[in-house]
């Protein structure tokens, strides 16, 4: 999909300058023209850095950025290891938010998952349109795909890749603290939901080693917690270390 796309812009760029070349065209996409001569003809896989590299030089929105970067990703197991994790930008289409997205693509993993937006849209509390565009894109892109009559989760895990698409990336995030304070204060059982935090005096050294305590944690509990067998609940782990204090 991404290749026909950039078949496609380079040939709209050409029509409106008729020396505009690949080399131009790579220029402009901040890559070797080598390179995206040989991604046009097919003759290489575009790998995800370079595919991220290329989006942020398109004027394009937000959710056709995600529908082509998702494009280039293949079905693959679901443990979490650095190896299994596929590099994808946190989706904050027009259309429908970061959670909604990733909330129904979590519940095609449910064995009484219902390829129906009217039931999708009770089951996450969306209009029955967000359901309806969520649930093409995810069959366009094979991340859920019909097997033995009902539609099913392929198995691609997602994560965001640090440094990429910025402003997306902080509005999923926005989104997602969003729908947690919703829970806060609508929710009536305390049991099936844990809002805790404490506020510590460290010292900024710490803080990388930090990070990636954090992140091997929240792929360990995630792996606790997956359960492929028979799951009837989709939860959302979310984590923030952030300074209360301002820099000096």
């Amino acid at each position: 999909m991404l290749k026909n796309f950039l078949i496609t812009e380079f040939e709209k760029r050409k029509l409106k300058k008729q020396k505009y070349s690949i080399r131009k065209f790579a220029q402009d996409l901040k890559i070797e023209s080598s390179t995206l001569s040989k991604i046009l003809s097919g003759t290489r896989p575009i790998k995800p850095t370079t595919a991220v590299k290329i989006l942020e030089q398109l004027q394009i929105d937000w959710a056709m950025k995600n529908t082509l970067l998702l494009s280039i990703f293949n079905p693959r197991s679901i443990l979490p290891t650095d190896t299994d994790f596929d590099v994808l930008e946190d989706s904050a289409g027009s259309s429908s938010s970061y959670w909604e997205f990733y909330t129904v693509l979590s519940l095609a993993e449910f064995k009484t998952f219902e390829d129906d937006p009217i039931w999708i849209a009770k089951k996450i509390g969306t209009s029955v349109e967000n359901a309806t565009y969520i649930l093409g894109v995810l069959k366009k892109l094979n991340l859920i795909t019909l097997k033995n009559n009902r539609y099913t989760a392929t198995g691609v895990q997602i994560t965001t890749s640090p440094g990429k698409f910025v402003e997306i990336v902080r509005e999923a995030h926005k989104q997602t603290l969003s729908k947690s304070i919703e829970v806060l204060l609508t929710q009536e059982d305390h049991d099936i939901s844990d809002f805790t935090g404490v506020t510590i005096a460290t010292s900024k050294e710490k803080i990388t080693e930090a990070i990636r305590r954090i992140k091997e944690f929240r792929r360990s509990l995630a792996s606790f917690l997956h359960e492929p067998e028979n799951p009837d609940a989709v939860y959302r782990l979310g984590i923030q270390l952030f300074p209360f204090t301002n820099k000096e």
